[in-house]
C-alpha cells in the first residue's frame, strides 16, 4: 500500500508513473480476469489472476 489509510487498496507504488490493465480469457470453464500493473517504462510490477470461481460467492448461481 502506498498511503496507510488506503485500506481497499490490494497493490500499489508510489512516485511512479504506471497503470493497470485487465485481461479476460471467457474460453476455460472457469474463466479467467488478470489484472496487470505496469510502469510507464513497460515493466509489469504486479500481475494477479483470478478466476469466475474466486469471484463467485459460493452460494450464488452462476
Amino acid at each position: 500500500m502506498t498511503k496507510p489509510e488506503w485500506d481497499t487498496q490490494f497493490y500499489g507504488i508510489a512516485g511512479k508513473y504506471a497503470f493497470g490493465e485487465f485481461t479476460i480469457d471467457a474460453t476455460p470453464a472457469d474463466p479467467e480476469v488478470t489484472f496487470r500493473l505496469i510502469q510507464d517504462t513497460g515493466e509489469v510490477v504486479h500481475e494477479l489472476k483470478l478466476t469466475r470461481s474466486q469471484l463467485t460467492h459460493p452460494g450464488s448461481p452462476i
